[in-house]
């Protein structure tokens, strides 16, 4: 299984590699970190004890692994702690919401030898790798220098799991290096436990994503902003936008311009190296525009292209009503419905949740979002338009959600720190 994966990867690498230059010239993707993607990068890690290695993909991973960082931190102040993350966002994202860890990576391709070059001289004690993001070339490398491996806020698909289950030998291989799994449900406990991993291995903690700190502008920070962007008494936050995406959903709010002039839409892509191709589709659209990020009226801008990381909570709180894209194309699979909840802006979402299922069970029974197929979303944003009660009920039993499915950090901590603590004795 080894050998087989070796190979797997490099044909895939070789595959990718046209398309991956393609972006960098084009879209300037990894520009400063290219040497570090390839592997070409060299780091003097810190040394501290104990050594703490956290892994997530992107964006949300890295929000919701920022608290427990924080509490390990707290607890282990002289400890080395290492976050690395697979994208461009991510990384920045791990960088602005833990500036207190001592390296922020990009890890690089999952080669043998690039994974033993990266972790030269360093003694780890314990690896997390958040959601499911899985690289078995770096896994076995962080297992030869000491490491206890664990999955935390561990999920698996339903296509994911049905997969694995059809290769059992390869997923056998593909998951062996974990020493526990801290699961978001009794869902993915049961399939990780069909998968082969003992009962006493896994431990439900729900999901770290209710636990998330979240900005908080005050009522006249509130006000100027609005003021500043021109936003009246109906606002449109969408975000996570993905290819595609933009065109369908503004050529269904189109219409509401007009019964409703003064609607602002805060559009957020979720790379921002597409906002330059966005901008140009917005230009078709025969509607009024503006980037944020530019020293221009806004105000009677009709869209406003959130051009800028780290705004889209805040474009959440300024909102009436949320649509929370990544779910109106099936190759994403959603995103965090749960966002704009937490301001007690009701959400609206697409048909594709695939990778979400458990933010939309939970939505779904607080009654507090609805999954609108892309027809019915003009009718139904102008029917939240109308009903102010409906939406205002929708926010508040949002935001109780947090209030009754929090916790998950501090039972994580709980556990990692036992775990730790039994490495720790082991040296």
């Amino acid at each position: 299984m080894n050998i087989l994966y070796q190979i797997l990867i490099f044909c895939f690498v070789c595959s990718y590699l046209p398309f991956f230059f393609f972006q960098y010239i084009t879209k300037k993707k990894y520009k400063g970190k290219l040497r570090e993607k390839l592997g070409f990068k060299t780091y003097v890690f810190k040394k501290g004890k104990p050594t703490i290695w956290l892994h997530a993909v992107s964006v949300g991973e890295i929000k919701a692994a920022s608290n427990l960082l924080k509490q390990i931190k707290e607890a282990y102040p002289s400890s080395t702690l290492i976050v690395s993350s697979i994208t461009e966002t991510g990384h920045a994202e791990a960088k602005r919401s833990t500036p207190f860890v001592d390296h922020h990576i990009i890890l690089p391709i999952d080669f043998k030898g690039v994974m033993s070059s990266l972790l030269k001289g360093l003694s780890l004690d314990l690896l997390l790798l958040v959601e499911t993001d899985i690289w078995p070339n770096f896994m076995n490398a962080c297992k030869k220098r000491g490491a206890a491996i664990g999955l935390i806020n561990g999920k698996i698909s339903l296509r994911s799991y049905r997969r694995l289950k059809k290769i059992k030998p390869f997923s056998d291989w593909y998951f062996s290096t974990f020493d526990f799994l801290l699961v978001q449900d009794e869902v993915y406990k049961k399939r990780f436990m069909d998968l082969g991993f003992n009962s006493d291995s896994i431990q439900i903690t729900s999901n770290l994503k209710l636990d998330d700190s979240y900005p908080i502008l005050s009522s006249s920070e509130l006000e100027a902003l609005k003021k500043k962007l021109g936003i009246g008494e109906l606002c449109i936050a969408i975000g996570s936008t993905h290819e595609g995406e933009e065109e369908a959903l503004i050529e269904q709010i189109k219409p509401l311009f007009v019964k409703y002039p003064h609607l602002k839409v805060l559009l957020v892509p979720r790379h921002p190296e597409r906002n330059s191709a966005v901008g140009a589709l917005l230009r078709q659209t025969g509607l009024t525009f503006g980037l944020y990020s530019q020293n221009e009226t806004l105000c009677n801008k009709q869209i406003l292209l959130i051009d800028t990381m780290g705004f889209l909570r805040t474009c959440y709180q300024l909102a009436q009503v949320a649509i929370v894209a990544g779910s109106y194309t099936s190759k994403v699979g959603g995103h965090n419905i749960l966002e704009p909840l937490w301001y007690s802006t009701p959400c609206l979402f697409g048909p594709y949740m695939q990778t979400q299922s458990q933010f939309v069970h939970l939505v779904n029974q607080a009654e507090a979002g609805l999954q609108i197929p892309l027809k019915n979303l003009k009718n139904t944003l102008e029917e939240l338009f109308e009903n102010v009660n409906q939406r205002k009920a929708m926010g508040e039993r949002g935001r109780a959600i947090f209030d009754e499915a929090s916790g998950g950090t501090r039972v994580t901590f709980n556990y990692i720190k036992k775990k730790l603590e039994d490495n720790l004795k082991k040296r």
